[in-house]
């Protein structure tokens, strides 16, 4: 591989064809600071409704029917977390286009980095400034 190209699933990309885009927060949550948030956000809404005393009387007999409803809620949490908290970076090679996540993890963190010294189009996208990510 030569230094001014990139090879993605097999095939060869010169570093003119590669574009990356940043999307981060204003706010800057980092690592630990993020898990925290989310830990204490899941938490005290658990913590509501399940000392709600209504709740707790039909969650004895309507398990099944509240269950599916707390696997949604952890799910619009993650969605959340993962859209709107976590920074990442997208790489588009050509037409595929590939979702690399930044947090705690060297190895991504280390491709970004060599993909960005080589690739002439770089975008930094602040979440929340009306951007909407597809």
């Amino acid at each position: 591989m030569t230094p001014d190209s990139i090879i993605f699933n097999g095939a060869k990309f010169q570093t003119s064809e590669v574009k990356l885009t940043f999307y981060s927060r204003t706010n800057k949550f980092r690592g630990g600071t993020r898990i925290l948030f989310i830990s204490i956000l899941y938490f005290s809404i658990l913590a509501v409704i399940l000392t709600s005393p209504v709740y707790t009387i039909f969650f004895n007999y309507m398990f099944f029917i509240y269950f599916p409803w707390g696997v949604s809620f952890l799910y619009f949490l993650y969605y959340i977390y993962v859209n709107y908290i976590m920074e990442y970076v997208i790489v588009e090679f050509g037409t595929s286009k590939v979702k690399l996540f930044k947090v705690n993890n060297k190895k991504n963190y280390d491709l970004i980095n060599s993909i960005k010294d080589r690739s002439f189009s770089v975008v930094y996208v602040e979440i929340g400034k009306g951007f909407r990510i597809d």
